[in-house]
């Protein structure tokens, strides 16, 4: 049984090869293109699979092999017998004559049904002219792969969603991280505590630069200060090469070593740390992760 993704990526294959082609020999192509939209929009398996000649082979999305008309009649008529109301677009790239009676088209199909689902896929179709007029004489069909979201990304660290604290260390460090509602950006922050008072809280926001093409964070302290992180990665470490400002002015920089152990622990080190040209002592902390609140 074909899903009904698959299915509707088959029904968008065999719409695919509509572009309206200029020929000498009339508006032939065009009318084509008319009628199997017309067709379509009437949900008749059999008059769209008239427009495929006789030995047409398609293949859809899933690799399935469909050959000749009433083998392609059955796949659309339980097709329409489900989604009486779907419609496509074509977003044809290229259309090119190979001869007199040979013609291929590549592009994009969008196939939408009434409930809003819809599938996006690439076609390849060759066409020929026959004595009945242009017919479809073979299709495939591959599932299009979207481009990858900021979210995807961002996906290698989303290790660090969650609840850790401080492990052994005189200041106690307590750590979140969230995706943001959109799920492109990282959200979070640290408090850093000494004696049962904060002496610091930073909320920084984590996302991908695609101009730069590399993970960046911004940093926003609570005393005024600020930093711009851009991250990369050596392997065993996620590496944060940083610039700073003071909320008196000064600047300064500093690279921070994100370590992951195991899944509930890391160890965070803030290393070559310069503030208005004076170098720093570099500092270590291992962050385990809280476990989850029991339930009430």
């Amino acid at each position: 049984m074909m899903t009904h993704v698959a299915t509707m990526a088959l029904v968008g294959l065999i719409l695919a090869p509509l572009g309206a082609p200029q020929e000498t020999d009339g508006d032939a192509p065009k009318k084509l293109a008319e009628q199997f939209d017309a067709a379509f929009n009437q949900a008749d398996a059999k008059a769209v699979a008239a427009l495929f000649a006789a030995e047409a082979e398609l293949v859809d999305e899933a690799g399935n092999l469909y050959r000749g008309q009433d083998a392609i009649t059955e796949i659309l008529g339980r097709f329409f017998e489900e989604f009486p109301e779907a419609k496509l677009v074509r977003e044809v790239e290229e259309f090119r004559l190979v001869g007199p009676s040979l013609a291929i088209e590549d592009g994009v199909t969008i196939t939408t049904t009434s409930d809003q689902a819809s599938a996006r896929n690439r076609y390849l179709a060759v066409l020929i002219k026959t004595g009945d007029g242009w017919k479809i004489a073979s299709m495939r069909q591959t599932a299009e792969e979207p481009l990858p979201t900021a979210h995807d990304f961002l996906e290698p660290i989303a290790w660090l969603v969650g609840d850790w604290v401080s492990e052994g260390a005189d200041q106690n460090v307590s750590v979140s991280f969230a995706w943001s509602d959109d799920g492109n950006f990282l959200v979070g922050g640290y408090t850093i505590e000494q004696d049962g008072e904060t002496l610091i809280k930073t909320n920084q926001r984590i996302g991908w630069d695609a101009a730069q093409g590399i993970i960046r964070s911004w940093n926003f302290d609570s005393d005024g200060g600020f930093s711009e992180g851009r991250w990369s990665t050596d392997g065993s470490a996620w590496v944060v090469k940083s610039e700073i400002v003071l909320p008196e002015g000064v600047t300064g920089s500093a690279t921070f070593y994100l370590t992951p152990i195991d899944e509930n622990r890391f160890l965070w080190s803030s290393l070559d740390r310069v503030i208005a040209g004076v170098v720093q002592p570099d500092v270590e902390v291992t962050i385990v992760r809280q476990p989850p609140a029991p339930k009430e």
